[in-house]
């Protein structure tokens, strides 16, 4: 197969890509006054930049109804891609940031960093911490910072979420954020969904998925030539950090961080992967669920609250939290079909709510 046909690129002379299908995207839901509720959205969203320079921004959603003195907690969300592909007003992206927020609740800082081949690895990991101290930035600046998170932000609360590449974003960012200063906002939790890692040497699910029908291998190994370091394979510890993680600095650092959950699905061709980072996360507080639902790669399914209540019992059993499970609430009809990663959603609603 030609994986460039595949992803719906083309490569040109300076380097870039040309995106012949680019992701739809949408504006944010301005917060304004609704004639019923039921022409009121599930969240209220806003764009707010992060760096001019980089044309970098963060999309902030806000469920559209908050109890009076109520803190919510903060989710500092990384999009999915492969690094070469989406944004944060992307609408799958977007649908699911709302859907979430509302959901949760919570405040959710979606952000969108810098793609590739444009603009390689590590800038997509230098932006997750230009938005961690934008957000503590707010955090210090209560009359001049951003109102929702001033007016409802639990600073003390705060996750970082990726999907994906943002799953491998939230990874790197973990690590940095251990040797800067972020007091006084709390990263509480790493909430890592079907984290993208990579390798030379193929894992046996890899091999197994090799025509997976949502990244195919050869498109999965050109996605990370157009990511990495010029010259750079998929050893490198931004597609593999496992190589190096047994090193007694690199376990000391991992032993720093917050607890984290991993979350993969059956079908994945990167499930090993998924499986040997939390193996090796065994030092720290990192616990694997795997869906115990069948379902395909992302999770593209419907799946009854009866069913949903006992997975998610199952999931949030085995994080080891100490959790009132709750079912999610009603959300209108259009919001009913789960949407990819919604699974995980209702999942993050436990271990956050």
């Amino acid at each position: 197969m030609d994986p460039y046909k595949f992803l719906k690129i083309s490569p040109n002379p300076d380097g870039s890509i040309t995106r012949l299908a680019p992701t739809p995207v949408v504006p944010p839901t301005p917060e304004q006054q609704y004639s019923s509720d039921q022409d009121k959205p599930l969240s209220f969203s806003k764009d707010v930049p992060l760096n001019p320079h980089h044309n970098t921004f963060v999309r902030i959603f806000k469920p559209a109804v908050i109890p009076p003195s109520t803190k919510l907690p903060l989710l500092i969300y990384f999009h999915g891609g492969g690094f070469v592909f989406s944004s944060a007003a992307s609408i799958m992206f977007h649908d699911y940031c709302s859907t979430m927020a509302a959901a949760l609740p919570a405040l959710i800082v979606s952000v969108d960093y810098r793609l590739a081949p444009e603009h390689r690895l590590p800038a997509a990991y230098e932006d997750a911490v230009e938005a961690m101290q934008w957000v503590r930035k707010q955090a210090v600046d209560l009359d001049g910072g951003e109102r929702w998170l001033r007016d409802f932000a639990d600073f003390e609360n705060c996750f970082l979420m990726g999907t994906s590449s943002g799953g491998n974003i939230i990874y790197q960012a973990g690590l940095r954020m251990l040797d800067i200063a972020l007091w006084p906002i709390k990263i509480v939790g790493l909430i890592i969904n079907q984290p993208y890692f990579g390798g030379v040497k193929r894992t046996d699910s890899e091999v197994r998925y090799v025509d997976d029908k949502i990244i195919p291998l050869p498109s999965n190994d050109l996605m990370w030539s157009l990511a990495l370091p010029v010259g750079a394979d998929r050893d490198h510890e931004f597609s593999n950090p496992l190589l190096n993680i047994g090193s007694p600095q690199h376990q000391k650092k991992i032993r720093q961080l917050p607890r984290c959950f991993v979350n993969g699905y059956g079908e994945d061709p990167l499930l090993d992967r998924q499986k040997e980072l939390r193996r090796c996360w065994s030092h720290a507080e990192c616990t694997w669920c795997r869906s115990l639902l069948k379902m395909d790669t992302m999770a593209w399914s419907y799946l009854s609250p009866k069913r949903l209540k006992l997975s998610l019992r199952m999931l949030v059993t085995s994080f080891a939290l100490p959790l009132k499970l709750r079912l999610p609430v009603k959300l209108p009809r259009q919001k009913q079909q789960f949407e990819p990663f919604g699974l995980f959603m209702w999942l993050t609603y436990c271990i956050i709510g």
